[in-house]
């Protein structure tokens, strides 16, 4: 659903969203809103608030997704200021940025993804964001949803993104923004699948299967120089890994039954 506001901006609500107008500012309470801002007044901003962090424009088109923990901002044109804790930044277009109650972190450049080849196309519609910026590396935004083809038990979707390590980098984190599934979809299983190797092969790191319904980040955290992998779960277990043996890091991510959403960001230092 569109809102056109009195100066011909349009807030565009995105699946279930709820938005809902607070003063000169708007409420986004849940879900997703792509903002298409006309040049604003002299002294005046269209503001985007979340529980989170507040998104003030002068003239721009950019997206806010609230989630339970943070807030996530994608420009497409122009800029915005993320205001969140006592941090402020200002992001730019092409740029994406995390916000919660510590602060704004910037996720860099938003580049495009090749699917693997050989995925049947009929499987998803998806929308792929890299952020590549510096020493950060990997995905920032990958989203997948599955649809009925009438094989969905035989298909599984496969991608992944190598991520290669300097000399230098003796510890990496892993951030995976949930494959969030439907409740009611019917699934054999979801897996994420971390593995590590040198030039011309990869072995895996860890997997973990993720529950229908189940949301919120992971994190996982790979000490190259102890030689450590953890999950920053309840049960999780350190297991071992080679860490002279690693050159690259890819996240692969496996689904096998229709009618899910799959969303991963964050491969980073």
């Amino acid at each position: 659903a569109d809102v056109r506001l009195a100066d011909g901006s349009v807030l565009s609500l995105i699946d279930d969203a709820r938005l809902r107008a607070v003063g000169d500012a708007w409420r986004l309470e849940r879900g997703a809103v792509t903002v298409e801002a006309v040049p604003q007044q002299p002294g005046h901003r269209l503001t985007i608030a979340t529980a989170h962090a507040t998104v003030s424009v002068v003239g721009t088109v950019f997206r806010v997704e609230a989630g339970a923990d943070d807030t996530w901002v994608s420009v497409v044109h122009g800029r915005v200021d993320v205001a969140a804790g006592s941090m402020m930044r200002t992001i730019d277009a092409g740029q994406s940025a995390l916000a919660d109650s510590g602060g704004v972190a910037l996720m860099g450049p938003q580049r495009a993804l090749a699917l693997t080849d050989g995925v049947p196309s009929d499987l998803f519609d998806p929308v792929v964001l890299i952020a590549q910026s510096g020493t950060f590396h990997g995905l920032d935004l990958a989203r997948f949803t599955y649809r009925p083809s009438g094989r969905a038990t035989a298909h599984f979707a496969d991608v992944a993104w190598p991520v290669t390590i300097a000399p230098d980098e003796r510890h990496a984190t892993v951030w995976l923004r949930p494959l969030s599934v439907e409740p009611a979809a019917r699934m054999d299983g979801t897996i994420v699948a971390i593995t590590a190797g040198l030039d011309d092969c990869d072995y895996l790191l860890a997997e973990r299967h993720v529950a229908a319904g189940e949301r919120g980040w992971l994190r996982l955290e790979a000490d190259l120089a102890a030689g450590t992998l953890n999950w920053t779960r309840p049960g999780a277990v350190a297991q071992p890994l080679r860490a002279d043996a690693i050159k690259r890091l890819s996240l692969r991510a496996y689904c096998g039954y229709i009618d899910t959403v799959v969303t991963v960001p964050v491969i980073g230092r």
